[in-house]
This record gives C-alpha cells, sequence and structure tokens, in this order.
C-alpha cells in the first residue's frame, strides 16, 4: 500500500471527500492534466448521479482508439492550466502538483502519499530516512 500508493490513487478519496466539503466555496474547480486525476474518482468517491454527469459532461472528438476524453462536467474543468489567466478567476480552486505551481503562489493544501522508508549505503553503512511525496496540491484564485 506504500509503496504502490500513486498507482492505487490513494489520495483520490480524502481529495473528493474535501471537495465535496468545500463544494459551495467555488464557482470552478480546475483539474490540472499534469495532477493526472481521473474523473471516475469523483463520479465514483462522490457517487454523482448518473443524470448530472452526462447532462453536463463536455468531451473531446472521439481519438483513433474511440475514447473520447472528458475536458469538463457540473463545476470542475480538466486542462493544462494557464496560471496568468486561471488564477485570476474568482472562486476558482485549482488542483495541481507541486512541481507545477508557481513558487510565488502560496498552497491552499497538500494531499500527501503515506511516508515511505528509503535506504541507502554509504561506505558499507545503511542510513534510513522517510520521504512523503505529495500527491495535490490545492491552490485558490486570487
Amino acid at each position: 500500500p506504500i509503496a504502490y500508493a500513486k498507482e492505487w490513487r490513494q489520495q483520490d478519496k480524502p481529495l473528493v471527500k474535501y471537495l465535496l466539503e468545500n463544494n459551495d466555496k467555488y464557482d470552478k474547480i480546475i483539474f490540472d492534466d499534469k495532477a493526472g486525476f481521473i474523473y471516475t474518482s469523483y463520479l465514483f468517491y462522490s457517487a454523482l448521479p448518473p443524470g448530472k454527469f452526462y447532462s453536463t459532461a463536455k468531451r473531446l472528438p472521439d481519438d483513433s482508439e474511440g475514447f473520447s476524453k472528458v475536458v469538463s462536467f457540473d463545476k470542475f474543468e480538466f486542462k493544462d492550466i494557464d496560471w496568468t489567466k486561471d488564477y485570476r478567476q474568482k472562486r476558482t480552486l485549482i488542483i495541481t502538483v507541486s512541481s507545477n505551481k508557481p513558487n510565488e503562489i502560496p498552497p491552499l493544501k497538500a494531499f500527501y502519499y503515506p511516508t515511505r522508508p528509503v535506504v541507502i549505503s554509504v561506505k558499507e553503512q545503511l542510513f534510513a530516512y522517510p520521504v512523503e511525496d505529495i500527491a495535490y496540491v490545492l491552490v485558490e484564485s486570487k
């Protein structure tokens, strides 16, 4: 569970819970494509009624394999973040990864994967230290 927390999408459920609890604060919630959040995680953990999803979902045209990417539904949008534009929109929450967030923009909240132990060998001595990776970073618009 610790080693494969990212692959198992371990922080999707806590993120969706946070979004449900704070839903009324925002007119728009943008998921950065670089964050890799899968919209079906939101549908599953929020128990969003299928009718609400189908009536508001916007998709790109089908690709060569017949898959069409969901670009938005309800108040959620999935795209590459344009920080100069998106950060200035009122009542907007941006979900991204720490490597894509500009340093001058303060994070509202971060979701972390479980702490994992890392062991290295230096001159035949073993050293262990904890590593805590960030799954998602939330940023509130100005």
